[in-house]
């Protein structure tokens, strides 16, 4: 069956991914990522998992797409020096193409890197070509999906104006399934400043730098309707999370 446009755009991660995974990049940097994640084949359902057979061949860790591609559904204004900046951004997408995930007992991180070459053409027919090559660590996480994945959509995270944004989106994704989500503000916050820094070590400024702008943008670009509070005993922010059939108005309501 043929996808719809919506459904076109659909990005599939392994839930390991979204909950363990560390990185650092820029706002430009996770539109181009996710936008990578829609080019993947779909994987094939079965039953109430997905299931992936043998060994990815380096054909099928091959994405492809022209950078005016991604231009024009980003809604960028036509010219060289956007796509000049997108080629940067691929560019240190490719320099930095890694990340820290957490071990399966959190006890420490290791390196997953999550390509294995960028190459942009110049000239001719193939100018703005970009061939992506996945790195064989990515199959479990993104190809291999056998049960606890989630489901995004492009076309509501590329309206996202934060970095920060995507990362809540993400975790709050997650958990949708449930209603509810909880987790400690240092936790949160270690998630979505991952460069050890002190900025926003206090929750009040947190929460108005970063995690009410990131709800009132997820309540205006996507589907999902969230409000939350902080517990102040415990200093647990626990999230109440819905999905309605048409996107809300975009004003974060945080209880009291």
């Amino acid at each position: 069956m043929a996808r719809s446009k919506k459904q076109k755009y659909n990005i599939y991660k392994s839930n390991e991914l979204i909950t363990r995974i560390r990185y650092q990049m820029t706002l430009l940097q996770q539109n181009l990522f996710n936008y990578i994640f829609t080019l993947i084949p779909d994987p094939v359902v079965r039953n109430n998992g997905v299931e992936v057979i043998g060994r990815l061949s380096l054909e099928e860790r091959t994405i492809r797409f022209n950078i005016n591609d991604f231009a024009e559904i980003m809604g960028y204004a036509k010219g060289g020096k956007q796509r000049q900046i997108i080629k940067e951004a691929l560019f240190e997408l490719d320099k930095e193409g890694r990340c820290w995930i957490e071990t399966e007992d959190g006890a420490g991180e290791r390196i997953f890197r999550i390509f294995d070459d960028i190459v942009i053409y110049k000239g001719g027919k193939k100018n703005g070509d970009v061939e992506i090559v996945l790195s064989p660590a990515t199959d479990k996480h993104i190809h291999r999906l056998k049960r606890d994945y989630t489901v995004m959509n492009f076309l509501e995270t590329k309206n996202f104006k934060s970095k920060y944004t995507f990362i809540i989106y993400e975790l709050l994704k997650r958990e949708q399934y449930r209603g509810t989500f909880t987790i400690t503000f240092d936790e949160l916050r270690s998630r979505m400043i991952t460069d050890s820094s002190s900025y926003c070590e206090e929750y009040w400024k947190f929460n108005q730098k970063i995690l009410r702008p990131s709800i009132e943008e997820i309540n205006l670009y996507t589907t999902l309707s969230v409000n939350y509070a902080l517990d102040r005993s415990d200093y647990k922010i626990s999230f109440n999370i819905s999905e309605e059939k048409s996107v809300p108005n975009g004003v974060a309501n945080e209880e009291n």
